[in-house]
């Protein structure tokens, strides 16, 4: 993970937005109108404004967005950093069944690379609309407004050590946000940066949130090298993205199962489809009354890849089988490593 550094951010300025948390916002893409409302009705302030604008009709949402984040500069809403700083960031939140956990991470500079060039590693396909929307965004304030979720290998643990070293005196900003506590911290000192960032040289990045803004600051560089020809240096704020980094063994990285409703139907009838999936795994049925048990069943099988579904007034488990499925039509054609 070569090419991380420390960067001068632009943060809000306490001594005029004494309550942070009135400013916060989650991301942007889970935002509905309702949502967006209150956080503006909280503060005019709130970064929903810049993060996820909007416009009276016929006027330019992302001129807005340019227009109210200048405004905040020169109020000095916000200000810059003197110095740059890698930005100890920790999150503990607390789960429905009641366990508390921190999530350990940092913010920095990462430098750009194509996929497939370097050691940042997607792992979802993007659409076109969503990269339109935050390429006019970043062309109308050329800022990073939110970070690119980052996870690097850590298998000794060292950089989640050193994280909780650094983070040891009073953070810079603490603040409570619904059901969450927030905490940074600024290091500024170049020893202390090294301290964190040499262990994890060689380690590659998983983007775990932002696969559109990470394709929307690669197309964006490819704008700006573009106009500036040959006078482009190689060393421009826009060949690098903020990321917010985070170990993958970090303890207090929880991944939750995702829940879906399907509207429509799809076509294939229900019991078609039971037959088709007992040739990648094993199906058990429950009535309503059982989902309780249903769900301790799924639970138990830890790491066992499975998924539990209910249809009608049936529920069911089922549990994939490894090598039925690498023998499948689908599969059995790709490298080993693929079909694991």
């Amino acid at each position: 993970m070569k090419n991380i550094n420390p960067f001068p951010a632009w943060r809000y300025n306490t001594q005029k937005i004494t309550d942070l948390s009135q400013v916060l916002a989650p991301p942007y893409d889970v935002i509905g109108p309702n949502k967006r409302q209150k956080l503006i009705q909280a503060s005019d302030y709130n970064v929903v404004q810049i993060d996820l604008p909007e416009a009276p009709e016929g006027q330019d949402k992302y001129a807005k967005a340019a227009q109210i984040f200048e405004s905040w500069k020169q109020s000095e809403v916000l200000k810059q950093d003197q110095s740059p700083a890698l930005y100890l960031y920790f999150q503990t939140y607390t789960l429905e069944d009641g366990r508390t956990f921190t999530r350990k991470g940092f913010f920095a500079r990462k430098k750009l690379e194509a996929f497939g060039e370097g050691s940042v590693k997607p792992h979802e396909r993007t659409f076109e609309g969503p990269k339109a929307d935050r390429l006019k965004l970043m062309q109308a304030t050329s800022a990073n407004l939110s970070a690119i979720f980052g996870l690097y290998t850590d298998p000794e643990g060292t950089s989640s050590a050193i994280l909780t070293e650094l983070a040891q005196g009073e953070p810079d900003i603490k603040v409570q946000w619904e059901d969450q506590v927030h905490q940074l911290w600024r290091v500024q000192e170049e020893g202390l940066i090294a301290k964190l960032l040499d262990p994890i040289q060689n380690s590659s990045v998983l983007i775990a949130d932002g696969h559109h803004r990470y394709e929307t600051a690669l197309n964006y560089r490819g704008l700006r090298r573009q106009q500036l020809g040959e006078g482009a240096t190689g060393e421009e704020s826009f060949e690098g993205v903020l990321m917010y980094l985070c170990p993958l063994s970090d303890p207090g990285l929880i991944v939750l199962p995702t829940h879906r409703v399907l509207a429509a139907r799809p076509s294939v009838s229900e019991e078609d489809l039971r037959q088709r999936l007992l040739g990648f795994g094993t199906l058990q049925d429950y009535s309503l009354d059982q989902v309780e048990d249903l769900m301790k069943d799924l639970e138990a099988l830890g790491e066992t890849r499975a998924l539990a579904w209910i249809d009608g007034n049936r529920a069911s488990l089922f549990v994939l089988d490894g090598e039925k499925i690498t023998k499948s039509k689908t599969l059995s054609k790709l490298s080993q490593r693929l079909q694991k």
